[in-house]
């Protein structure tokens, strides 16, 4: 996933600490690495079975692992940001809701 914790991780710019078994260790709670994993490949998010709470842990993995299109999903951005067009001028602010 472009632009992603693991785009990052495996992007070659920084060096990866293997462990001996030739793992790499990611220091978070594996509870919903799944739903990530699963998402990265491809799998559409299917949380109809889950509490609000799983689902609000599940998008703060994302969050972490800056997986964006699954935050969205989760999460979708408010409307607001995207009907307002912000105008300013030297000594105004004009607030447009668009069609």
């Amino acid at each position: 996933c472009k632009g992603s914790f693991f785009d990052s991780m495996f992007s070659g710019r920084f060096p990866l600490k293997k462990e001996e078994d030739g793992t790499i260790f990611i220091d978070r709670n594996g509870k919903h690495f799944g739903y990530i994993l699963d998402f990265m490949r491809g799998a559409p998010p299917l949380f109809d079975h889950l509490s609000e709470l799983q689902i609000n842990e599940i998008r703060t993995e994302a969050e972490y692992y800056q997986l964006t299109d699954l935050v969205h999903f989760i999460l979708p951005p408010s409307p607001q940001s995207v009907l307002w067009k912000w105008e300013t001028g030297p000594n105004y602010t004009v607030h447009q809701m668009m069609d």
